[in-house]
Order: structure tokens, then sequence, then C-alpha cells
């Protein structure tokens, strides 16, 4: 069944809204830890910071989309010869499986890096291609994170399968614990980008 366009429309600008939100609140939460600016209980609106924050983001995934694009092509052309070649398609999907783990794996270490800039955009400060520079030379350690990092969203992922299973009566405390490990997976993620804004853009230590 096809979505109204009225619908449809109705989605996207909920969806925007509830990006520059989060954006909002982002801002808020490196400027309270790198700066030190509380906000008291509601959040200090900068529509400069919170729009470029937004932007940046979309950039960020904008090109990681395309970028995964063309090498899902390629991936899924060698693959193709790769069958022909060796005759079995076990081996086929098994080579997929792996490529496929292999440029996630990729994708989401380019992201994080791409994404110490998000940090800068709520100081006022460096753009992406700064943020790639701060971060050369850390490709190891950024891979390892984005390990962990794959593997924290698919078990919230995972839990949110779950919940979705749950009958009606324990349903509404199924969906008030999704909404608390959604919120833990967001603020993990806004303390490491902060965290890696701290050390490799202000040199700051760990400890």
């Amino acid at each position: 069944m096809a979505v109204p366009p009225s619908s449809a429309l109705l989605y996207f600008l909920l969806f925007v809204i509830a990006q520059f939100v989060l954006a909002t609140a982002s801002v808020n939460w490196h400027r309270f830890i790198l700066c030190n600016e509380s906000c008291g209980w509601l959040p200090r609106i900068n529509l400069r910071r919170s729009l470029r924050y937004f932007l940046r983001a979309f950039i960020i995934v904008a090109m990681l989309m395309l970028v995964g694009i063309l090498l899902s092509v390629v991936v899924i052309v060698l693959l193709m010869l790769f069958e022909k070649i060796i005759g079995s398609d076990t081996a086929g999907l098994i080579a997929g499986g792996v490529s496929t783990v292999i440029i996630l794996v990729w994708m989401v270490a380019l992201f994080l890096r791409f994404s110490v800039a998000l940090p800068g955009a709520a100081l006022d400060t460096l753009g992406l291609r700064a943020a790639l520079r701060a971060t050369r030379g850390q490709g190891w350690l950024f891979v390892t994170l984005s390990v962990i990092a794959v593997l924290v969203v698919f078990l919230g992922a995972m839990f949110n399968s779950l919940v979705a299973l749950l009958p009606g009566g324990a349903w509404d405390v199924g969906f008030v614990a999704q909404l608390g490990v959604d919120f833990v997976v967001t603020m993990l993620g806004l303390s490491l980008l902060t965290t890696l804004y701290g050390v490799f853009v202000e040199n700051r230590e760990l400890v």
C-alpha cells in the first residue's frame, strides 16, 4: 500500500525536526564537556551552531552512502566473476559475507574520523578535512572502535527486535526499555565523539 504524499511529507518533516533537536542537544553536550558550559535543565539553542552541526552530519552520511553504493557495485561485480571462476555458490556467499563485514567496518571507521568534525561544529573550530588530518595515522584504533560500535548497535537492534515481539501488556514496559537503550547508545556515541575530539584535536589526556 502506497504512502500518501501528505503523510510522506509529514514523516519527512518530523524526521528533520527530530534530527535538528538531536543536533541542538549534541551541541550542548559537546560544549558542556569540552568548554564546561552548563545550560541548566533546558538546552541552549544556537541556531547557527545547530544548523551547522546538522548539515555537517548530513554531508558525512551522504558522502559515505555514496562511497558505500560505489563499493557495493564493485564488490558485486567482483563476486560474480569470483563465482564463475571458482564455480561454487557457497564460496561466493562466504566471500560476499566477509566483504560486507570488511566494508561495514571500514565505513564506520571513516565515519568516526569524519565525525570528529561534529564537536568542531559545536565549538566553531575544525571542519571535515581538518578532522581527517587530526586523526591521520590512527587507522587501527578507529577500526577497533568501529568493530565495537557495530557490535553495540547490533545488540541494540536485536533488543529492539525482541521488544517488537512482546505481547500487548509487556510491550509497554519493553517500549520504555527500548527508549532507555536508544538513549544510552546515543549518549555513548556523543561521548565517544567528544573524547576523540578532546584527544586528537585538543591533545587532552584520557586520564
